[in-house]
């Protein structure tokens, strides 16, 4: 965050959501799909999606990056 706030200059935006359970690759693509209408924003440029479930395994699960 920019000191003061968001700032329309530097400031990018983070958006984390949690879901309740994984989504099929058919959801994330739609998803995808719906998302690009967003592109021509100069704001879309900043715009970074995670998101995860609460049972997914940490960094120091098989298969984890730890």
């Amino acid at each position: 965050m920019a000191h003061g706030g968001f700032s329309e200059r530097f400031s990018d935006i983070d958006l984390a959501v949690v879901l309740s359970a994984p989504v099929a690759d058919e959801v994330v693509d739609t998803a995808r799909q719906q998302l690009a209408v967003l592109e021509p924003l100069e704001l879309a440029k900043r715009v970074s999606l995670f998101w995860t479930v609460p049972d997914f395994p940490g960094p120091d699960a098989p298969g984890g990056s730890g």
